[in-house]
């Protein structure tokens, strides 16, 4: 384990790379995420989220998405959750604020993390690790790393049993002094670079392990245990490929001072249908990664509209669809009433839009509906 520690650590940017152009979950589960971030940001602190309700709901939401309560675990009703994060609001209020790569932190910390983790009953069964983690990252996302099984379990070289009972308490404790051994020797802060799961300092680490075991521990992988790629020869990535969806109605399009992601737009059914229909793709194609800030996007949209519609300019369509499949996080108004579809983005920012493509088909049939293609482009 000191040799992959100090290969994670050596080769951390190329780790995260592979992670980005390898991420293996699915557009809800990061709009899930995102949508829970923006909620306790929105909140202040880490006390005041878990006492709001709402967070709650959106937080619980988004553990869903994130695969617990499934198998083994019942994951707690929604009044038993809310309840659970209140009685913790405390114990946050304490850790809120803590980074893991300060250089001085309490001697104690890592006990009361556990301390909190094990007495926080937000899942109905005995392992609890995976579940306080993950609900803690998104009340304390530059402190605590969600962990989970699969791919921290295949770093660690964790077996079944230490995930349970009375082991799990060593079992935390160890992966926390590691990730924060790690946290101390890279430079977090400087890979905060835009990227859809870059999206806090402990989520970095993650993401460093998981792109680890994908470069060094796949099936048919040979390459020396701590040796990394180096400078200049980037470690193999799945190319994102491209994503094509259909939307029924009509787009949302750019026609008045009003913002067209405003609740009070006239077109933001339209918005919500859009993003619904795009996050139903990203679920559908895993392996599609929204496209980062710096790249080069191709956007195609082939209309086809009812029978007797008569449609508004192309450009003005085309400024609707690159505004909502934006990444809306930096945009200046407000986007809450999109709840979790907040989060459904296809590239970073619509100025990454190089190659566009309107077709409009003949009117037919009663309905009207688009076909959307996000690629790509050569850089």
């Amino acid at each position: 384990m000191t040799d992959r520690i100090r290969a994670l650590v050596a080769g951390f940017d190329r780790y995260l790379a592979v992670y980005d152009g390898t991420v293996p979950f699915s557009g809800v589960q990061l709009s899930a995420h995102r949508a829970a971030l923006q909620a306790r940001h929105a909140a202040g602190s880490a006390a005041d989220a878990a006492r709001d309700p709402e967070f709650a709901r959106v937080l619980r939401g988004t553990l869903l998405a994130w695969g617990l309560g499934v198998r083994a675990s019942r994951l707690a009703e929604e009044s038993e959750f809310a309840a659970a994060l209140t009685a913790a609001a405390p114990l946050l209020a304490v850790l809120d604020g803590l980074r893991i790569d300060q250089q001085t932190l309490p001697t104690d910390l890592d006990e009361q993390l556990w301390r909190l983790i094990d007495g926080l009953g937000v899942v109905a069964n005995d392992a609890k690790i995976v579940a306080g983690t993950k609900t803690l990252h998104h009340l304390l996302p530059d402190l605590v790393p969600p962990i989970d099984r699969e791919w921290i379990g295949r770093f660690f070289s964790l077996h079944a049993p230490e995930w349970q009972g009375h082991q799990q308490r060593a079992t935390f404790l160890r992966l926390f002094r590691a990730y924060r051994d790690v946290a101390t020797q890279v430079d977090l802060d400087a890979e905060l670079t835009g990227q859809p799961w870059r999206t806090g300092l402990a989520k970095l680490l993650d993401n460093g392990v998981i792109g680890y075991c994908k470069a060094e521990l796949a099936s048919g992988t040979s390459r020396p245990l701590g040796q990394v790629q180096q400078p200049g020869r980037p470690m193999p990535a799945t190319p994102t490929p491209v994503l094509r969806f259909t939307v029924a109605g009509l787009p949302p399009a750019k026609n008045t001072a009003t913002s067209l992601l405003s609740a009070s737009h006239e077109h933001a059914p339209r918005v919500r249908a859009l993003l619904a229909a795009a996050e139903v793709a990203l679920t559908a194609e895993p392996q599609f990664t929204p496209i980062e800030a710096g790249r080069r996007v191709a956007l195609e949209v082939r209309m086809r509209l009812a029978a007797g519609i008569e449609g508004w300019d192309a450009t003005n369509y085309l400024g609707g669809i690159g505004d909502v499949l934006e990444d809306k996080s930096c945009r200046g108004v407000s986007v809450d009433h999109l709840g979790a579809l907040a989060g459904v983005w296809l590239f970073h920012n619509d100025r990454q839009i190089k190659q566009l493509k309107w077709v409009e088909d003949t009117p037919t049939g009663p309905e009207s509906s688009y076909v959307v293609t996000v690629r790509l482009l050569p850089a």
